[in-house]
């Protein structure tokens, strides 16, 4: 009437109810590489050498934008001190001893303001005329109005 059920048969019962009960395995991923090779190279429209400027959009609106050569314009061995003193008397129409020693201050010590606008626009425009003749400039904002420099054709050094 009723089935009794052997030792050894509740052993293989209770194995087929533990296999069917185990978690499957996920498949393994595709495998990883070896050498994956080089990352990619840093992207040129993001940090190229284009005309940026960062800008808290709470902040207050600067008193001026000055325009700063760098030092970098003296890699390209074609920027001397004469060719880039005549980029910045075409372009900001400086005399050529306040160009001369612009450019000459931004070699020896990393950068020069060459330019002090109100606008913003004006000394973006200004960057680009700059970069347009290879030279390596950059627009930040001015704490504060320099006193007696109506613009940009003041002839100190910096």
């Amino acid at each position: 009437v009723g089935r009794a059920i052997s030792p050894k048969g509740l052993r293989g019962a209770s194995r087929i109810a533990a296999r069917q009960a185990a978690p499957a395995l996920a498949p393994s991923p595709v495998r990883p590489v070896a050498n994956p090779g080089l990352p990619t190279g840093i992207d040129q429209t993001r940090f190229g050498e284009k005309v940026r400027w960062m800008v808290d959009e709470d902040a207050i609106r600067p008193p001026e934008w000055r325009v700063l050569l760098l030092d970098k314009t003296f890699h390209e061995p074609s920027n001397n001190i004469p060719r880039v003193a005549a980029s910045l008397m075409t372009v900001l129409g400086l005399a050529l001893g306040a160009a001369t020693a612009k450019a000459t201050h931004a070699r020896d010590h990393f950068f020069a303001t060459v330019a002090s606008e109100t606008k913003w626009d004006e000394a973006i425009r200004r960057a680009q005329a700059l970069q347009s003749r290879g030279l390596t400039v950059r627009v930040v904002p001015g704490t504060s109005r320099t006193p007696g420099e109506a613009d940009s054709r003041s002839g100190s050094a910096d």
